[in-house]
């Protein structure tokens, strides 16, 4: 059963060719190998409670799919326009963080983001390095 649903799958992004990316809109090509093969993404992460088929499925090219990870399409298309994470992708991961250590009981101080790098530090380690 997986399989046939598998083949269909397939067949659809085959018929994609050429289709654009819903994400960068380059023309998706099934016949290179390279970043361009079409592929099928959630616009809402499953993660982030997306829907596993129906609307929420999209064209994306392979370069956008794997690059997007957990992120909605609009956190995504924020991220290509501006070259910075979302807030609300920030404030979702940051929780994520935390929650994610509570559970190993690891002690987990205020989190913020370091504007130059994009990237999330404990506020203390901040201070300690500047």
């Amino acid at each position: 059963m997986a399989s046939n649903r598998r083949r269909k799958r397939m067949r659809v992004l085959a018929q994609a060719s050429g289709e654009p990316c819903s994400y960068c809109e380059q023309t998706c090509d099934s016949q290179l190998r390279t970043w361009s093969v079409p592929t099928i993404d959630h616009a809402t992460p499953r993660a982030r409670g997306g829907a596993r088929r129906g609307p929420n499925e999209v064209l994306s090219c392979m370069g956008c799919n794997q690059s997007k990870g957990d992120m909605t399409a609009m956190e995504y298309r924020y991220f290509l326009r501006t070259g910075e994470l979302h807030g609300d992708y920030l404030a979702w991961l940051t929780d994520r963080i935390t929650r994610h250590a509570r559970a190993r009981g690891i002690t987990v101080g205020p989190i913020d983001v370091a504007p130059s790098a994009g990237v999330m530090v404990p506020i203390n380690a901040m201070a300690e390095a500047g």
